[in-house]
Parts: C-alpha cells; structure tokens; sequence
C-alpha cells in the first residue's frame, strides 16, 4: 500500500492505512513475531516499489530472467532485513506492553521515520519509498515539507496510522493521539501558502535535451558520431537560451577524448550567450573515473557525482561479486566518488546545487548543497529503469526536494522524465517518456527569506 501511495498510483490514503496496518501487526505480539512480520512487511514494500531492480539485471545485464528474478528477490529481502525488522522488534519491544496509547502511536511513528532515515546512509544509502513522499507536491501534507521535510512528513503519516488504529480498539480517552495527528493535517493547507523562499532575480530562459539515446548502442564506438550528430541538431534551435541541458554521461566518450569538441562548444556558447551544462564521464587515470556535470560557457565549471549507485557504478567486493553475471559488468561500472565537499557551479552566473542521477533522492544531502544556491540541478539516464514505475518515483522525489528547499529544480534526462519543477513542487513543463524532446521553459532563482536581496 506505501508504494500505491506515490507515484504513479498517487492513492494518498493508503499510506496511513498501510502504517495502521502495520501497527495492528506489531502491537501486542512476541519480539521474534514482529520482527517476522516487519520483514514480511518489508518485503512487500521492496518487492513492489523496487521490483524495477530486475530491469537493469535482466534488459541491461544480460543476466537470464529466472536468475534476475532470483536476484531482484535477495535484493528486495535484504532491504527489508536492514530496514524494517530492526524498527518492528524495537516497536514490540518497547510498546507492547504499554497501556498509553500516546506513547505508543508516538514510539510506532518515530521509529518509522528513524528507519528511513538510516536508508539514506547504511551501504551508501538507499533513500527510495520513502512514506512522506507521496505528498509531493500536492497531498494534504505538502505544507509540512519546507519545515520538517520528508522524513518529518513520513511521522505524521505513520502517527496518523497508529492512532487510527489505537483509537478503534482502545478506551475512547486514548483517541488523544488522533486528534494531534488530524490537527497536523488541517494546518498543513495553511503552511502551504507561506513562502519560505523568494525570488532571487529575473527568470532565465532553459531548454532541456532529451535525446532517447537507445541504452544498448550508447557505448558502442561505431555509434559516437551518430550521438553527437543527434545532440548537435536537436540544441541547434536552443542556441541563445540561457541553459542547454544535456543528460546525464550525454556523450559517449570520456571528458579528456572530447577536449576539441569541447572547446569548440564552450566558444559556441559564449558566442551565442548561452551556458551548456553536460553529464559527462571524466577519466582520472586508468579505469577509474567519476560521473560529472560540466558546465561550459560563462563561469565554466566540473561537478564529481558523491553518491555512487552499488553495482550499477561501483561494485562492492568486487573481486568476487563481478563473477556472479554480466549485470556487474555493465559498462562504466569503475566510478569512484567525488569529494564530499565541492563548490556550488556558477551556471550562467547562479549558484546552482547540482546532482546526478538518484543524488537527487537524497534528502540531506540536496538540504545542505541547497543553502546557498538560487536553483537546484539534477540530470539522470533513466533508460536503465525500463517501461516500470521508477522514472515517475524519480521525479516525484525530485518533486519533494524543490517542495522542502523551495528552490526550483531543473531536470534533465535521456528519456524522460525531463521536467521544470517549480519551488512548490509543481511540475511546470514536462517532456514525455520514451521519446526525443525539446523542452524549453522558465526557471526562477531564489533564496531562503532574509538572504540576499529583500523580498519584493
């Protein structure tokens, strides 16, 4: 039921369900059965929110579809042993004995919220579905976001959960609980007409670039100039615009290779008064590389990816995880991380807080980059994702991160969802899926209240 909750299913009521539910099965039970029953839990939640982990194996990997099934499940299990049965034994642990049913609602959704928060840096962090998430950008809990952020709006929904179930089968004193969490969801519509954020100068003129480069022919060297030819024609029109965005590793070649072209596009742009921005794979020596952002263009710039995808970029253990099957071996699967702490880019003159990929899910990470930035930046190549659910949770969750920073967000990608968010979450243009697309729109920076220029 979380997974219906979000993208693309969008059933909002069902994550409060899901989490009255879930309590119903903790409470009152032995330590050993709710550890069970959380991982059974936990299962289901992986198993039909990141079922797309089969796409890359099976499609990409050339691993035979009965293996990736195999190994899609062992991914989905060991998910939910890491992440939901040490929160459900702690909860019996503690509450199952206890008569108060404030403090169990309260113990029941604090515990929730503290176990996605560990998913976002146990084994690098893997902070997908998380419950708050299916509020961006309009769900009756969106107003939270800019104050407790998704983790905080993840509490209020599991608290909403557990006090509907406590209230329907304790003592009608004990509906307390419910009454704070119903309190919480009517004046979420108030704080969402406060903005926290404002504008930071006139709109710039964007075009994203979505190419649809098939996955399959991306690497192969007699395709180069056939990719390049693609991208060269379909930003001809952009030329002028403030932004081109590329996707992510757009070119099939690495920075260093790509020098004169490079140069030739940095002295185009600036002829034109544009900024082209670029995912792109920088060498550092042999077989070692980082997947970077590069701005060419006034104030050209390099961003190095800090959060790598387990098996996708990097493989943990690598000496004997890459013998299991050629998904290991995926092409550009050597990438080491950047540093931890890198300057804003200055794209087109703005403090731009930049991100590939699925960096952009991680809530802590776009809080702290985003401080001083005026305008939020992610690229991604979805492709890997197949025809499944995760490009529509991808956006969404970069949705959640405009939401909480109430910066504008701008989202290029090779075959969608390429997407202007504006500093409430709301979609303002966006380019279909699984087709070439120019999409050209406005996007507005901004700053936090009392920073930079007073608020007009």
């Amino acid at each position: 039921m979380v997974t219906l909750s979000t993208e693309p299913g969008n059933w909002l009521l069902l994550g409060p369900c899901a989490m009255a539910g879930l309590c119903a099965l903790l409470h009152r039970t032995t330590a050993s059965q709710a550890a069970l029953r959380g991982w059974w839990f936990g299962c289901g939640l992986f198993g039909s929110g990141a079922s797309w982990v089969f796409v890359p194996m099976h499609v990409y990997g050339a691993i035979p579809a009965p293996v990736a099934l195999v190994l899609a499940a062992l991914f989905c299990a060991f998910m939910a042993v890491l992440f939901t049965i040490l929160p459900a034994w702690l909860f019996n642990l503690c509450y199952r004995q206890q008569q108060q049913a404030p403090l169990i609602a309260l113990g029941f959704a604090s515990l929730w919220a503290m176990g996605e928060g560990t998913r976002s840096w146990i084994l690098s962090g893997f902070p997908w579905l998380m419950l708050g998430t299916s509020q961006a950008p309009d769900g009756p809990l969106a107003g939270w976001g800019p104050i407790v952020g998704v983790y905080g709006i993840s509490f209020l929904i599991a608290l909403t959960g557990a006090a509907a179930y406590l209230s329907l089968t304790t003592h009608r004193h004990y509906r307390l609980p419910l009454l704070y969490a119903l309190l919480a969801w009517l004046i979420a519509p108030v704080l969402k007409q406060i903005s926290w954020t404002h504008p930071a100068g006139p709109p710039i003129s964007v075009d994203l670039v979505q190419p649809d480069i098939p996955q399959g022919i991306k690497w192969q060297p007699d395709q180069r100039r056939r990719i390049l030819d693609h991208y060269l024609e379909m930003s001809r029109q952009s030329w002028g615009k403030d932004w081109v965005v590329w996707p992510e590793t757009a070119l099939p070649f690495t920075r260093q290779e790509a020098a004169t072209l490079l140069d030739e596009l940095a002295r185009q742009a600036n002829r034109q008064g544009s900024t082209l921005v670029s995912g792109i794979v920088d060498q550092i020596d042999q077989g070692r590389y980082h997947n970077s952002i590069m701005v060419l263009g006034e104030s050209p710039g390099l961003y190095h990816k800090r959060r790598l995808v387990p098996f996708g970029e990097y493989v943990p253990f690598e000496s004997w995880v890459r013998k299991i099957g050629g998904f290991f071996d995926l092409p550009m699967s050597s990438f080491i991380p950047g540093p931890s702490k890198q300057p804003l880019l200055q794209i087109g003159g703005i403090p731009t807080a930049a991100f590939v990929c699925y960096e952009v899910v991680y809530p802590g990470l776009v809080a702290k980059d985003s401080r001083e930035a005026e305008l939020l930046l992610t690229v991604s190549n979805d492709t890997w994702f197949g025809r499944s659910i995760a490009p529509a949770q991808h956006l969404q969750m970069a949705q959640m991160r405009a939401l909480e920073t109430g910066k504008w967000l701008i989202r290029g990608t090779n075959n969608g969802i390429s997407a202007i968010v504006d500093h409430r979450g709301q979609v303002i243009r966006r380019a279909p899926v699984f087709q070439p697309w120019l999409l050209s729109g406005p996007a507005g920076g901004r700053l936090l209240l009392g920073a930079g220029a007073p608020c007009h």
